[in-house]
């Protein structure tokens, strides 16, 4: 569990997505909307607004990358899993 600025306990796993979704857009959308780079610093309603922004294909890599229990996938796995999504 991860700790925002007004105490409220977030997830591990949703606050190292936006982690991840801030750093390959290089933080444009958390600076332009709160005049901030830290999720820490946010509060409740700032987080679940950068959450809403995330679009899906953002989801969808990060739901390749890591199971449903947050270990991270083999590239063997992500091969596997991109294969079948390209056949879709």
């Amino acid at each position: 569990m991860k700790e925002l600025a007004d105490g409220t306990k977030i997830n591990s796993g949703s606050y190292y997505f936006l982690l991840d979704y801030n750093d390959r857009n290089n933080f444009e959308y958390l600076l332009k909307t709160f005049n901030n780079k830290k999720l820490c610093e946010l509060n409740l309603d700032e987080y679940i607004d950068l959450y809403k922004h995330a679009s899906d294909e953002e989801v969808l890599y990060q739901f390749l990358k890591m199971n449903h229990e947050g270990v991270p996938q083999s590239k063997e796995h992500l091969n596997f899993i991109s294969d079948i999504l390209m056949k879709i």
